[in-house]
């Protein structure tokens, strides 16, 4: 389903690595920790990160899997995000690929 403009959206990815809160291997999330300070959300092309309101274990779903919860931002049509992370050594250490959200 389209997501309305300035809502917000839970992106689902693996491969941030370990998280600030060490968890068992094959094991559920049982609670959530806001634990990758250093990764954002950017719209493709542009760098002005988007606001994060959570980065970490996605909660109830197995350790391994992450969740970025960010607000779209208000009249942009169908935004391509792109998770960003951010090192004070390389501000480009990693960057994924675009995902488009389709917006109503």
């Amino acid at each position: 389903n389209p997501a309305a403009a300035g809502s917000v959206v839970s992106l689902y990815f693996t491969g941030a690595g370990e998280p600030a809160v060490a968890a068992q291997s094959g094991a559920i999330t049982t609670a959530a920790a806001n634990s990758f300070g250093d990764l954002e959300v950017v719209l493709a092309n542009f760098s002005s990160p988007l606001y994060v309101l959570y980065a970490g274990p996605a909660p109830d779903l197995i350790n391994g899997l992450d969740q970025i919860n960010v607000e779209l931002p208000a009249g942009v049509q169908n935004p391509s995000l792109q998770v960003k992370e951010v090192t004070a050594l390389n501000p480009n250490a990693g960057i994924s690929n675009a995902v488009t959200v389709y917006t109503h």
